[in-house]
Formats: C-alpha cells, structure tokens, sequence
C-alpha cells in the first residue's frame, strides 16, 4: 500500500455508510446512488441534498458533449437545454435557499464520488456562464459566481480535499467570467468584484479544514490507546508491496515495527506520547503558514528534529502528514484567485469610465486587502502595455526552496489559471 493509498483510505469523508445504513436498494445488491451514501435518510433541510442530486446524473450526460474548450455556441446551447441541466439548475436555487452542511461519519472514499458531482456540476455553471454572456444576460452570468461562493465556502471547510474540490469548483465558473469580462457592463464588473470581496471577508473556511484533520488525527491516536491492534493494522499496511509496487526497505522496516508494538508496551506508550506531540507542532506550524504565507511554505522538520524521537514517529509522520503543504498553498491561491478576478472587473470598469487603462492599481481605489499579494504583503503584480490595450496581472507566487543549492524561487499566479513557464 501506497502512502497516497494509505491516506486516501483514512481521510475523513463528507458520506460513509454503516451496516445500519444500508437501504433496502443495498440489500437487494442494487448500487447505491451517491446521494444515498450520503444521504441515506434526507431531511429535506440541508441545502446539499439537492445540490448533490443536481450534480450526479450530469457526470453521464456531459460526456457526449465534451464541454471542454473549443465547444460551440450551438451545442453548448444544447447541453443547457437538456432536462436534466434544466432540472440541476433548479435543484441547485432550491438548495442555496436552504442551509448548507455536509454529514462527515466515518473514513471512506466515497467522497470522491460527491466531489465529482460538484464538479460537474461546475462545468454546467461554467457553461451557462458563457452562454449568458453570449446572450448578453451578464448580470445573469455574475449571479451564478455568487451563487457558487455560496456553497463552495460551505465544502471548504469539511475536509482537505473538500477545500481543494472548492478551488476547483471556483476557478471553473470564474474562468469563463473573465475570459469574457469584456462584455460586462460597468455595473456588472462592479457587483463582480464586490462579490469578490465579500466572499474574502468571511472567515477563511481552509482553517477549519486544518482543524477537522487535526482532530482526526488526535482521535486516531487516541483509539490506537484504548485499541493499539490499530496501530499494528497500519504498520503492517505501511509502504506494502501490490502489483504495482514492489517490496522496499520501508515496507520491510514498517513490519519490524508492527511486531515491535505487538510485543513491547513501553515502546507503543511511547510512540503514542511522541505522536500526539508531532500532531499537535505540526499543525500549529499549518496555522502560521497560514496566517503569514510570505516565507517559504514548507513542512519538512528541521535538522534533528528527530534525533530523541523513536525511529517508528518519522514513519507514522512520513504516511499521515501528506497534503498539508499543498492544502495551505493552494488555499492561499484560492484567496489570490478571487483577489485577481476583483481586481480584472475593476480594470475593465475603469476602463469604461475612463477609455483608457489604469496606469497603476491606485486608480482602482480598491482596498487594500484586495490588491495587497498574501504570498509577499506587497502589491499584486500589475503591468499594463505600452500600447494601453492589454496588461499582466499577477500574484508573485508562493516561495519555494530551491533544489541542490539553488536560490529559493516563485512562481507566479494568473487567473485564469496558466502553467508557469
């Protein structure tokens, strides 16, 4: 088993399913729907349900329209007018009216499957975005990137890869928008952008991520105490060989821990001990990155960190803490995305105003918080052509450590997103 394996089977899911909870449907060996791992007793209050069932059947149904990139007008038309489309976008006003909130029960996959539907359901928002604006029914296509913040900052906050399946949900819908940003109207670009802003002001939902991952953590050391076979199920498991993965040293060195911890007591107190400390350092360094992300974004622990700690805690370390460091990144991004998307509506409203291109981003007069960068406490990278018809903008990027001796380096950010060079 992979470390990648190992954490995807223990991550915290937003859907599980118990021996209790298997529907009829289950027991007659039929395939459960996602909605109903999820949702195997609907209350009718939970704004999620119907977004769920909006988003499912669509995942089928998109294939035979290939809605990514260089689709025509005409078929996404097309698309947009299938009854099912029609009914995911009903299903999804009805959701949004009522409060948001995910069940989180067990440790399962499943969740995989939900954040595939918000997925699709994205691109069917993504779609309808163009559309509008093709139409000229912006102040429509402007509404939807409301309606997407709303639950998106919802699903930030369940998991990892809840708040990383957001990020993606985001730059979906917005790419579109200001792609097409030409075509907004002035009042257009300044409701885009107070969106924007509004949706910064909230409390960052990425923070209760770290925190419900922390506590996940904490309780799993907590149960190996009161059940240390688990601890020993999880060593056996560490780095195991498959058909892909042949056998290495620290599969082999993960078993000589396995049968240690079955025979010493002293030295799984200890283990335990020492975990619950690693947990605890490790995620208040999660929270400081967070808080200042202008160093470097890194979570590998510092010379010797080790040294006093049994050899078993870098192991346990090295296959729990997996996706921290990416999760704090790419949170980070999410705040610049949004902060880049204001800042092009302002651009182009000013651009209306004024028939011309703002020479620096003071013009704008925007708050601080939208065009200061979080990744360096500067101002967000902005630079206009000679000619006045075009400009860059830019987060600097996070800062990473250079490899074999190499300076540190960024690399920068533009929505939409693009591949650094």
């Amino acid at each position: 088993m992979t470390r990648r394996t190992l954490f995807a089977s223990f991550v915290p899911a937003i859907a599980s399913m118990s021996v209790q909870d298997l529907t009829d449907d289950a027991v007659a060996g039929k395939k459960l729907s996602v909605f109903q791992k999820i949702f195997p007793e609907p209350t009718g209050t939970n704004g999620f349900e119907e977004i769920i069932r909006a988003g499912e059947p669509l995942r089928d149904v998109e294939r035979e329209y290939s809605l990514v990139g260089g689709v025509p007008l005409s078929k996404k038309r097309e698309y947009l007018a299938l009854p099912v489309c029609q009914d995911a976008l009903r299903l999804l006003r009805i959701g949004l009216a009522k409060p948001l909130f995910l069940p989180r029960t067990s440790y399962t996959t499943d969740h995989y499957e939900a954040y595939a539907c918000l997925r699709a359901l994205a691109r069917l928002l993504a779609t309808s975005v163009y559309v509008a604006c093709a139409d000229g029914r912006t102040d429509n296509a402007v509404r939807i990137a409301g309606d997407v913040l709303t639950f998106t900052h919802a699903l930030q906050g369940v998991s990892y890869i809840g708040s990383l399946t957001a990020i993606s949900v985001e730059a979906i819908v917005l790419k579109p928008l200001v792609q097409l940003r030409d075509s907004l109207s002035v009042a257009d670009c300044r409701r885009l952008t107070r969106l924007m802003e509004q949706s910064l002001a909230k409390p960052d939902q990425a923070y209760r991520a770290f925190s419900v991952e922390r506590g996940y953590l904490l309780g799993m050391v907590a149960a190996w105490r009161e059940k240390w076979d688990g601890m020993f199920d999880v060593l056996e498991q560490l780095y195991a060989p498959s058909e892909d993965v042949p056998e290495t040293p620290q599969y082999r060195e993960s078993l000589r821990y396995a049968a240690l911890v079955r025979e010493d007591p002293t030295v799984r107190e200890r283990v335990l001990n020492e975990m619950l400390e690693l947990i605890t350092q490790h995620f208040d360094c999660v929270d400081a990155m967070m808080r200042d992300p202008t160093g470097r974004l890194v979570l590998m622990p510092p010379p010797n960190a080790d040294a006093n700690r049994h050899p078993m805690v870098p192991l346990l370390r090295n296959a729990f803490f997996v996706v921290e460091e990416t999760a704090v990144r790419k949170s980070v991004q999410r705040r610049v995305s949004l902060q880049l998307v204001a800042i092009h509506a302002a651009i182009r409203a000013f651009r209306w105003e004024n028939d011309r291109l703002p020479k620096t981003l003071d013009e704008l007069e925007l708050r601080a918080s939208l065009v200061t960068d979080p990744f360096t406490a500067k101002s967000i990278l902005y630079d206009p052509e000679a000619t006045g018809t075009g400009y860059a903008l830019a987060s600097a990027g996070a800062l990473f450590p250079g490899a074999n001796g190499k300076p540190d380096f960024r690399e920068r950010i533009t929505f939409p997103w693009t591949k650094p060079k």
